[in-house]
């Protein structure tokens, strides 16, 4: 569980953000909640939190002070900080003095949780890696720049009579891999991967380092006192062993001496995947980084108007060829995965756009394309992962097209059927169902009717209808809350202060 401390000197943000968040779904625990940074301190020193999310603006110890004070004297404690937006120059302040993020007032919570999530995640990675023995503890700090770690293992020391050399290892293709093999991202399959990598090379070299960055991220540091063991020669046998079990991409830093550099060593690698091609597994050194020239890739242009023709026509088998056609001249070209995914984009949005000018009452402007979404190219890291998703992407604007009109009736009569039966319990699943279409299609429709998600719109639907009767009537909160279709009240609590920024009682008090 990560341990949390929530500061606030407003009675109602203090128990609001401790008890209306259901905050073990999460393996977060709300192990105290102060009203100032004297009460903070008090807290700190009895229950040790891993994280403290606090208020600026406060009496007797205001929020900079208590940061001031934890970053000093916790360094392992890190600092959520949040205020009004006039209040800019405090997220400065704080950020000098090491606060890890700032958030504006009203929280917006799904925010919190993701910044604490992903605090978990990298406290997670400290861990795995301090259990490490202490001649790799030692260069942890270093590779990472954890100033807490550093502190900690000021007395192990590491001389400089060794060579360093940073390798950023990832499984090509994992997102066909990941489809069709046993492996997936828990922690035994990745230490399984782990073993195999520090089974061939470790007994060749004097120490070595790993800590999983990523679930597909092995960052990985050699040391020997022999250079000659670091070269690029030496290695290439390793790469050729590993690829006969899993195929892997090796991307490496140059070879230094000084432990201090690890940490540009290590963006040093992952600098050098930026060229990756995706054509095949790669093993690629510092040697072959360059920097990535974004306006050498192109595609012909017919191809945006043999797309649209097929789109419009629903010819799978033309897209399909079209497409493979523009990878392939950049296949040849041996352009990077990050240019590949650029152009992947664009061309993508320039045929939308011109199949929207020209059928402007058929095609929704709302249609979600996948590579539109944020591509993390770690997972789809070869090139034929990156072409499918054009051709995928194509395929279901093609259909979306050609099947909307038979199908915006449905969206007009839910719509209707929410307005005055919001109470009930509804579900999108079960609306699918009943019009025979899947749940993902029916959800797609409902966006480019409404613009919003199923739940977003019935959620504004009923927080609506809940803010009359606040204002209206005298009815309990509670009573309101199951009159307009919730059954927990915490639930819609959480709901209604996401829609209006504030909790049901605050916005009743505010308007008389």
């Amino acid at each position: 569980m990560l341990k949390m401390l929530l500061v606030d000197d407003e009675v109602m943000i203090r128990e609001g953000l401790s008890t209306t968040i259901d905050w073990e779904q999460h393996e977060i625990k709300v192990i105290g909640a102060a009203a100032n940074g004297i009460e903070a301190l008090a807290l700190i020193e009895k229950e040790k939190p891993d994280v403290v999310v606090t208020d600026v603006m406060m009496p007797e110890m205001n929020g900079l002070a208590l940061a001031e004070y934890i970053v000093d004297t916790y360094p392992e404690i890190d600092i959520i900080m949040f205020s009004g937006f006039d209040e800019f120059e405090y997220a400065r302040q704080g950020i000098r003095l090491g606060v890890k993020d700032y958030l504006l007032k009203p929280i917006d919570i799904d925010e919190l949780i993701q910044l604490l999530i992903d605090i978990k995640k990298s406290k997670n990675i400290l861990e795995h890696s301090k259990e490490k023995d202490s001649f790799q503890l030692a260069l942890f700090p270093y590779l990472f720049k954890d100033r807490s770690a550093k502190k900690e293992n000021e007395g192990n020391v590491v001389t400089d009579e060794y060579f360093y050399r940073v390798v950023v290892c990832e499984i090509f293709d994992f997102n066909h891999y990941r489809k069709h093999s046993p492996y997936n991202s828990n922690i035994k399959d990745k230490e399984q991967w782990e073993e195999q990598l520090v089974h061939l090379i470790r007994p060749d070299l004097d120490g070595f380092l790993t800590v999983f960055t990523h679930e597909n991220e092995l960052v990985t540091v050699l040391i020997d006192a022999d250079e000659q063991k670091l070269s690029t020669s030496f290695l290439q046998k390793f790469f050729e062993k590993i690829n006969r079990n899993i195929k892997t991409n090796f991307f490496l830093s140059s070879v230094r001496k000084n432990r201090e550099n690890l940490y540009e060593m290590k963006e040093e690698a992952l600098a050098v995947r930026e060229s990756s091609t995706g054509l095949e597994p790669q093993f690629r050194t510092s040697e072959h980084y360059k920097m990535i020239d974004e306006t050498g890739i192109t595609y012909a242009k017919a191809a945006e108007r043999d797309l649209k023709k097929a789109v419009i026509q629903q010819q799978r088998e033309d897209i399909k060829d079209i497409v493979c056609s523009v990878f392939s001249k950049w296949r040849e070209e041996q352009q990077s995965l990050k240019n590949m995914l650029r152009m992947s984009r664009e061309l993508e949005f320039l045929v939308k756009n011109n199949i929207l000018e020209t059928m402007p009452n058929q095609a929704s402007t709302n249609f979600l394309l996948l590579l539109q979404e944020e591509i993390d190219l770690r997972i789809y890291n070869s090139l034929e992962s990156i072409q499918d998703l054009l051709i995928e992407d194509f395929n279901n604007l093609s259909e979306s097209i050609n099947k909307e009109n038979n199908y915006n009736w449905i969206i007009k009569q839910v719509l209707q059927f929410i307005q005055t039966n919001y109470q009930l319990d509804i579900q999108a699943r079960k609306i699918a169902e009943e019009h025979f279409i899947t749940p993902n299609y029916f959800s797609m429709l409902f966006k480019q009717e409404t613009g919003m998600s199923f739940s977003d719109y019935l959620n504004t639907v009923r927080v609506n209808k809940a803010s009359s009767l606040l204002i209206e009537t005298s009815n309990r909160v509670f009573e309101i809350a199951e009159f307009v279709g919730y059954r927990e009240y915490k639930y819609f609590v959480k709901v209604f202060k996401k829609y209006k920024g504030v909790t049901p009682t605050h916005f009743r008090n505010m308007h008389g």
